[in-house]
């Protein structure tokens, strides 16, 4: 869905890409006051605008976050239970603070990796069958 804020992103977005190379992107604090953007930070930024420029949520956090299962969830797009089942079953590493499991965001990031990459597989397999049975039709 394009949004003032969709269609804001994209702009920005477009603007420093056209420029990328040329120029040093500065931010203007006051009348009087700019600083120079480091390159790794624009990169980031400019990653957040394709983002919000797709109407995407974007969450910024840290690597070492601790969340709570229900912000994984959020984040896997499923439900807390679905994420407590993949703790028990020792899919997804956890950390408990008191009687609360916590998953940091690394070990978060690797089980996305890893559930990619079993569902990269299993399209394979699928791909593969379907020749067989059907041909390369």
């Amino acid at each position: 869905m394009r949004t003032p804020e969709t269609k804001q992103a994209r702009e920005l977005l477009d603007a420093l890409a056209n420029t990328s190379g040329l120029i040093e992107p500065k931010l203007v604090v006051s009348e009087t006051t700019q600083v120079a953007i480091p390159a790794q930070v624009l990169e980031h930024f400019m990653e957040v605008l394709h983002h919000l420029a797709n109407g995407n949520v974007v969450i910024i956090t840290p690597e070492n976050a601790l969340l709570t299962t229900g912000e994984a969830a959020r984040i896997l797009g499923c439900s807390r239970p679905h994420v407590v089942k993949l703790i028990k079953q020792g899919e997804l590493n956890t950390t408990m603070v008191g009687s609360h499991y916590r998953v940091s965001m690394s070990d978060l990031k690797e089980y996305k990796s890893r559930a990619f990459e079993r569902q990269r597989e299993a399209l394979r397999q699928l791909t593969a069958e379907s020749q067989e049975l059907f041909g390369d039709d």
